[in-house]
């Protein structure tokens, strides 16, 4: 029941690979159980529900998530052109990705970029041209997802500033 309840949770992820593949896994659920549960389920799925709206319609980079988490696999480099929003301009990087990274409802691309010679964090949606290399690369034995991202304010790094608010000022009372 948790398995096909977590359907309509998954749906942020319609229009990528991972969603046709658990569609596939609910499917062949489905076909294994008796035809009471099968009712039963249907019953749930009209008595619970969950409706999340995707942070991002993703069925236009079905192929980008598909190259990227290929290079992940594969452990192969890629040359990539990316819109930078802080520069507002395209750039040509290449890039050792070490992880396919869905938070808050976007996918990322964590990984080793040679044109900053530091590990970032890039939006999928905003890879416009992707080539799989044919060279390969290991990742750090020291690279830890969850330090890097404890680190981070969600998808944005950098030195950690101290933030102090203004004194508050005394209201005169009103007279």
């Amino acid at each position: 029941m948790a398995l096909y309840f977590s359907r309509d949770v998954l749906k942020v992820l319609k229009g990528t690979v991972f969603y046709d593949a658990l569609e596939s896994l609910f499917q062949k659920i489905r076909t294994t159980l008796p035809p009471e549960s099968k009712k039963y389920l249907e019953q749930i799925a009209k008595s619970l529900g969950s409706h999340p709206r995707p942070y991002k319609q993703y069925d236009k980079y079905t192929e980008i998530i598909h190259q990227v988490n290929e290079a992940v696999l594969q452990r192969r480099r890629v040359d990539m052109v990316y819109y930078t929003m802080s520069r507002r301009r395209m750039t040509k990087r290449k890039v050792a990705p070490y992880q396919v990274w869905f938070y808050d409802g976007a996918f990322y691309l964590i990984g080793h970029c040679s044109l900053s010679d530091e590990i970032r964090i890039f939006a999928l949606d905003r890879i416009k041209m992707l080539h799989i290399t044919e060279e390969h690369f290991d990742i750090p034995s020291d690279f830890d997802l969850d330090d890097l991202v404890q680190r981070s304010f969600g998808v944005f790094q950098g030195t950690p500033v101290k933030v102090k608010a203004p004194p508050r000022r005394l209201q005169e009372p009103i007279r």
